[in-house]
């Protein structure tokens, strides 16, 4: 932030910092916008070569290409959604395998048992941070 902003928002109202903040966000939103689309093309096209160059390599039974430019290789990215919690969980504590499951809670049960307990669950904190949130009228 340039210096001579910074001290002209050190003084002003309330009024003033919210009408400035609203506007900054506005043109943060814009600028995010304008790259997004702008991007969106040049996405399609890696996209499209990306399964251009994967197709050649499968066609020709190799994991990678290499010359003076670079290295296209495969890379394989693996991901796992548990469908069935409660079978998941059974089999995690029959086979002592407690070690896949995540450590957390959803915070709307948690929300929902302080309030109707005013405690939290056991083994459980809280931590709260306040922010400013600015709403256009």
């Amino acid at each position: 932030m340039n210096s001579l902003l910074k001290i002209a928002l050190d003084d002003a109202t309330a009024g003033l910092l919210m009408k400035a903040f609203l506007r900054a966000r506005e043109e943060k939103d814009a600028i995010k916008a304008r790259e997004k689309a702008a991007l969106e093309p040049v996405q399609e096209t890696l996209d499209y070569i990306e399964g251009l160059l994967l197709q050649k390599m499968q066609e020709q039974g190799v994991d990678n290409f290499k010359n003076a430019d670079g290295t296209a290789y495969q890379s394989v990215t693996t991901r796992y959604k548990v469908e069935d919690w409660d079978a998941m969980l059974a089999w995690a504590m029959k086979n002592n395998m407690t070690d896949v499951l995540v450590h957390n809670v959803a915070k709307s049960a948690v929300d929902d048992f302080v309030e109707e307990n005013n405690t939290l669950p056991p083994g459980v904190s809280r931590h709260a941070h306040t922010n400013v949130r600015v709403r256009r009228s």
